[in-house]
């Protein structure tokens, strides 16, 4: 009974919310990306942790191991698709399989309002047709050109390790902030991967989709969600390699502009803004055959797109729902292609004035 009535002080220690961790190295930051690359095929990199410093990983191209065997069958399977697509039904006009129960009839053989546009305007039936055969082409260009230089990804990641910690050690111990990119990638690849490839890949699945049809459904939500989802993952890494040059950058610019009478060992900082360039100068020897193919492939298809458009509207074959859609699709295709060329010059640019920004202050504090 005394222990009851004893008053028991309770001592309230207050909540302290706990530190925030620091951001992961970059190259660590990076794995998720990779392991979205791989699914799709694209990406063969084994990623494993560095010998030296446990907080970066290492990116290695190994032959027969497992990340190599997801990739190599996504890419088989992906690549699959899009041929079987194209002579199945496609804008050949072949029929690789026999239509019956397992694959309906083609489509625009039923559809009178198409076969009128096609019929009044060959040349535009053409060039509409060739923009299927031109995407397949250049998703599997794209994949080959993935996996040649996969080798020569997975150095220019593994550099920034060092470039890393040489910016670190030039910084010094009092500086513990260490730059993000995993919500700059989950960004871009949720509105300009994923979000595009749900609506358009919807789009073109809802044209064919007949549950009559279970093994050729199958095939045509393969083909439009994987298809789409293909043309946008080349630009998403070459936007994120950008990225992190201007990282790289600014991790230079951040520690000059908020210590700027801190005693500036400029000879290492020479060192590092030249590994940085050129860094800068190996994305751009990676990036330049798929980025000038798919410029052509842009311009052709914008150029083409503005001429059937003008053709379809022009000709005599009056209003209809057949005509409606495809000037839309034209004219969606055409504004896509054009916002991903304008944000990816707009990226360079930006990138351009970080890097002039910091080699003036660096000019500045070397005098």
């Amino acid at each position: 009974m005394e222990l009851l009535q004893k008053p028991v002080t309770i001592t309230v220690f207050p909540l302290k919310r706990p530190p925030t961790p620091p951001n992961p190295a970059l190259t660590r930051q990076f794995t998720t990306f990779v392991k979205f690359l791989r699914v799709m095929g694209r990406c063969p990199l084994t990623i494993q942790p560095h010998l030296r410093q446990g907080g970066k990983v290492e990116y290695v191209f190994k032959w027969c191991n497992l990340p190599f065997i997801c990739s190599l069958s996504a890419t088989l399977f992906i690549s699959a698709i899009c041929v079987v697509s194209l002579l199945q039904n496609g804008a050949l006009g072949l029929q690789l399989f026999s239509t019956g129960e397992t694959f309906p009839h083609p489509s625009g053989t039923n559809n009178p309002e198409s076969i009128k546009i096609l019929q009044m305007a060959p040349v535009t039936a053409i060039i509409v047709l060739s923009f299927e055969i031109i995407s397949i082409i250049r998703i599997i260009t794209d994949y080959i050109i993935a996996w040649v230089k996969s080798p020569d990804l997975a150095n220019w990641l593994n550099r920034w390790n060092s470039i890393e910690d040489e910016i670190e050690e030039w910084c010094g111990t009092g500086n513990d902030k260490k730059p993000s990119i995993s919500k700059f990638q989950y960004n871009l690849t949720l509105y300009y991967v994923i979000l595009p490839s749900l609506v358009f890949g919807t789009l073109i699945a809802s044209g064919e989709f007949d549950l009559k049809y279970p093994l050729n459904c199958i095939r045509i939500l393969a083909y439009a969600y994987a298809g789409v989802t293909c043309f946008g993952l080349e630009d998403t890494k070459a936007i994120i390699m950008f990225k992190w040059v201007e990282v790289g950058f600014e991790m230079i610019l951040d520690h000059l502009t908020s210590n700027p009478a801190t005693a500036i060992n400029t000879s290492k900082l020479e060192q590092i803004l030249i590994k940085i360039r050129s860094q800068a100068d190996h994305c751009g020897q990676y990036l330049a055959f798929q980025q000038l193919l798919l410029i052509l492939v842009t311009i052709y298809i914008s150029a083409s797109s503005l001429f059937a458009v003008v053709t379809i509207l022009s000709g005599p074959v009056g209003d209809s729902r057949a005509e409606f859609m495809h000037v839309a699709m034209i004219g969606i295709s055409v504004g896509m292609n054009i916002a991903k060329l304008y944000f990816k010059i707009t990226v360079a640019v930006w990138i351009s004035k970080v890097v002039v920004k910091s080699l003036g202050i660096c000019d500045r504090d070397r005098s």
